[in-house]
């Protein structure tokens, strides 16, 4: 939320309603009472006990969030959740309030008060001041167990009125039973306290002080905010939170009596992090509710309502619009959104949420996105740098040439619903074309530039392009492919050609350079297919994957605050735009970044490393084989990459000793990230910070970091498909990783059956890869359940080899795998081959009978002939035989 001003507390008996109190150095910028324009006022329960009530909302509301807070905290914990649900949803009611003797409710007799009597004081207020309509409840450590002895001791308020309940880093008792001499939990509190105020003077003693609470409490990823908050709020709760309390937290033992939370909606949040409740009382309270939704936030500590804002309100707001409360506690439905999978038996699956806060992700096209709102001072930057020519392209003529291309295709008839298929490298040019597809409203489908022929009919065909864009470079392979397919001269634009006054083909200029508005055009942007890339994916032939634009949109947003990226940086394009990796970082985050891109149709070292230090690159994005030769080749010393600040590598799995010599070498941080095409594509990425700042730890480059915002993980055991727990330390079990969010793809392209087997009927897209997590939610890439073979960044699908060999006819069988070749740590396509009786067929032979017919990366580039190859009883090859 937005603070109004600053305050300073100290001792709690200075903290005043609206007063100003000094003079700690500790400071964090806190509202007077409660969030802005929120009513405050006392209730004073039947012993006579005041408390203090702030009520925000319409009083006629059908539907009142009641929140209650944790020990020594007081109602301004949830500060943050209320000024968002303010924001969200209006038409609700949201009380918070302060347990007697903290914040600015009056203090009871030392020794008197009891967890029981917090939950007869919330009848009594519920009774009170919403008296009709159906309450969600939500309580935050402390507060969450006066929420269960409520439903224990007054069963029928929950049974007739509650419509959902929330428990927020909390537990059902048994942490508790350890700390029965809470005397002594009273003095270490109050001894950190001491400490903190006596910090003013003393700085070394504030930072012994933050770290005691930091790992006593909160664990390594709190953040010193959320520390200072949480301390101050203490300071602020009043003298009876923090000495007598007397409260009987060690008798507090609810497992066994949450039976009437049973058939509500629940939501229970844990954080990774927290020392005070850990991670496994949340798994253990929602094993015994049957209808809970359980979240784990990675890397976050106690205090989540302000740790995991969005985290939080998003489950509250799933039991704000769950099913009116039943009077005959009928089984109510969970809402749509909530992350529990109930498998075909019941069994219940936990999700992991990002540990980063959501972003916010507009209802726009990716043009609208990356352009709509640039400003004059971003129009003048430069967008594309051509290193060979020298030329520049600003923002503003970049926008001008994808309206042109726009308004060229809709006067051709080749506007909303048409597929455009681009052939060529990376050239400035592929930038407007791309986007003046996707302005149109057109789909693009982009062509690895190494196909063949018949390769690029295949994709021409599948996708339905009407129209192709290429150079004269790849001009024989294009116009063979287009007379395939269909598609008409004046439809294969050659950018480089001659153009139309001097061939049969439009060129750039006749496409970029014509002064035609681009159209008007509306679509559904969650549902209308923006890029068509192909991709084997994890169920073999290479197939269509559609992409919305709220995929690209959605995908940028996730990914921006991990990157850091800014318009300052100046960033080097030698990741093919073709392609996922290069499309999304590129083509789309960079841009809207506004940074500055050289554009390099092709990696050349020597041209790569002049390039950086020509034009001061300071980001780059790689694929494993360049970190290869930066970390190896002597070549690398002749050059000033001095300028380098990051380097994040992709498309394959990068060893984390060749990263961490790369990083060595030229004094850059490198990072590592994961996706696929289906996930537009990147689902895991180690933020520019490593994690230090954002998370707490750095993660390993061994790692591929931790889930973007706004996406949930699980990790199924294939064999069993059981969830893989998250480890208390360690790394976890290996399991298949899945994950959901608005980065998922819409499915793939006439093709219900391959789709199907990748997303499943919650969501989850179904990664074929084999991953393990570490106990703050951060990922390792461990193997591929699919048989997909990935060399130097591309997919070579087995299943299109072993089809193309079982055409030789000195063929009898075949197999193929990907192996690590030695001297280079590479994943290389290997062929086991069985040859017809009495067939002389060489190595070599083999070798050349693919290179003929595929592009150069699907090449066959190791042979071993067998007698037979091995196979299961329903005839699926045994690769991992063939592994042996």
């Amino acid at each position: 939320m937005s603070y109004t001003r600053s305050r300073r507390v100290t001792h709690p008996h200075e903290a005043t309603t609206g007063g100003t109190v000094s003079s700690t150095q500790f400071q964090v910028d806190k509202p007077d009472s409660g969030p802005s324009t929120t009513a405050r006022r006392r209730f004073t329960t039947s012993d006579g006990t005041a408390l203090a009530v702030w009520d925000s909302g319409p009083a006629e509301a059908k539907v009142t969030l009641v929140l209650a807070h944790g020990w020594t905290l007081d109602h301004r914990t949830w500060d943050d959740v209320v000024d968002h649900l303010r924001r969200t949803e209006p038409e609700l009611r949201v009380l918070t309030y302060d347990h007697r003797n903290h914040g600015e409710s009056d203090l009871a007799r030392p020794g008197t008060t009891t967890i029981e009597q917090l939950a007869t004081d919330l009848y009594e207020l519920i009774g009170s001041e919403v008296p009709t309509g159906d309450l969600v409840l939500a309580g935050h450590s402390m507060g969450a167990m006066t929420l269960m002895e409520l439903g224990a001791k007054y069963p029928e308020i929950v049974e007739t009125r509650v419509r959902g309940v929330g428990f927020v880093a909390t537990s059902a008792g048994p942490f508790f039973r350890r700390l029965r001499n809470y005397g002594a939990f009273h003095r270490w509190w109050e001894s950190t306290l001491t400490r903190m105020e006596a910090a003013a003077t003393n700085p070394r003693q504030e930072r012994a002080a933050l770290l005691g609470v930091r790992l006593a409490m909160f664990g390594r990823g709190a953040r010193r905010h959320d520390l200072e908050r949480a301390l101050l709020q203490s300071q602020a709760a009043g003298a009876g939170a923090r000495r007598g309390f007397g409260i009987d937290l060690a008798a507090h033992e609810r497992l066994t009596a949450l039976s009437v939370f049973a058939r509500k909606p629940t939501v229970v949040l844990g954080g990774t992090s927290d020392r005070q409740t850990p991670v496994r009382h949340a798994f253990a309270l929602a094993a015994a509710l049957p209808s809970a939704t359980l979240t784990v936030l990675d890397g976050a500590g106690h205090m989540l309502p302000y740790e995991r804002t969005r985290a939080v309100v998003g489950r509250l707001r799933t039991l704000v619009h769950a099913a009116p409360a039943s009077p005959q506690g009928a089984p109510l439905s969970t809402p749509s959104s909530a992350p529990v999978r109930q498998s075909p038996e019941g069994e219940r699956t936990v999700s992991l949420t990002s540990p980063f806060d959501d972003v916010d992700i507009p209802d726009q096209s990716i043009y609208d996105f990356l352009f709509a709102s640039i400003g004059a001072e971003d129009r003048a930057r430069v967008a594309l740098i051509d290193p060979h020519s020298g030329v520049t392209t600003t923002y503003e003529q970049l926008i001008g040439q994808i309206d042109s291309v726009a308004g060229w295709l809709a006067v051709r008839g080749l506007g909303a619903g048409t597929v455009v298929g681009i052939l060529s490298p990376n050239i400035p040019a592929f930038a407007a074309v791309f986007h003046g597809v996707l302005r149109a409203g057109s789909t693009a489908t982009t062509i690895n530039a190494l196909f063949t022929a018949g390769e690029i009919a295949k994709q021409l065909r599948d996708s339905g392009a009407k129209a192709l864009v290429t150079i004269s470079a790849l001009y024989p392979q294009a116009v063979e492919a287009a007379s395939v397919v269909g598609i008409s001269p004046d439809n294969l634009v050659v950018l480089d050609g001659a153009g139309q006054d001097g061939s049969d083909h439009p060129n750039a200029a006749d496409v970029l350079g014509v002064a035609v508005a681009p159209p008007e055009v509306s679509f559904d942007t969650a549902t209308h297919v923006a890029v068509l890339p192909y991709s084997s994916g994890t169920t073999g032939n290479p197939k269509g994957v559609k992409l919305s634009h709220r995929n690209l949109v959605a995908n940028v947003a996730q990914i921006r605050p991990l990157q850091g990226m800014n318009g300052d940086d100046v960033i080097v394009a030698v990741l093919p735009f073709f392609h996922i990796y290069g499309m999304t970082v590129l083509l789309n985050a960079a841009l809207q970044a506004r940074a500055s891109l050289v554009v390099m149709p092709k990696f050349d070292l020597v041209e790569f490393l002049r390039n950086i230090q020509t034009y001061k690159v300071t980001y780059a994005f790689i694929a494993p084989p360049v970190a290869v030769a930066l970390a190896k080749h002597p070549i690398v010393d002749d050059f000033d990459l001095g300028s380098l600040h990051t380097i994040l590598s992709g498309a394959a799995p990068l060893d984390q000793e060749l990263g961490e010599a790369v990083g060595r070498r030229i004094g850059a941080t490198v990072l590592q990230g994961y996706g696929m095409s289906e996930l537009s594509p990147v689902s895991h990425l180690i933020p520019f910070d490593g994690g230090r700042n954002s998370i707490g730890t750095d993660a390993p480059l061994a790692s591929v970091g931790w889930a973007v915002p706004n996406t949930e993980n699980k990790l199924v055991d294939p064999a069993t498909g059981d969830e893989v727990e998250l480890p208390v330390e360690g790394l976890s079990a290996p399991g298949e990783l899945w994950v959901k969010g608005p980065n998922v793809m819409l499915g793939y392209l006439n093709n219900e059956q391959a789709t199907a087997e990748t997303i499943d009927a919650d969501g989850f897209l179904h990664t074929g890869d084999l991953a393990q997590i570490d106990p703050t939610g951060c990922v390792y890439i461990v193997d591929r359940l699919k048989e997909l073979i990935k060399y130097k960044g591309y997919q070579v699908p087995p299943a299109e080899l072993e089809a193309l060999l079982l055409t030789n006819p000195k063929i009898a069988d075949t197999a193929v795998i990907g192996v690590v070749e030695e001297e280079t740590g590479e994943e290389i396509p290997k062929a086991f081959v069985v040859r017809q009786p009495d067939a002389e067929l060489t190595e070599e032979d083999v070798i050349e009978f693919v290179a003929a017919k595929v592009a150069p990366h699907k090449k066959v580039r190791a042979v071993e002939f067998i007698e037979a190859i091995p196979k299961s009883a329903a005839g699926k090859i045994l690769r991992k035989d063939l592994r042996r």
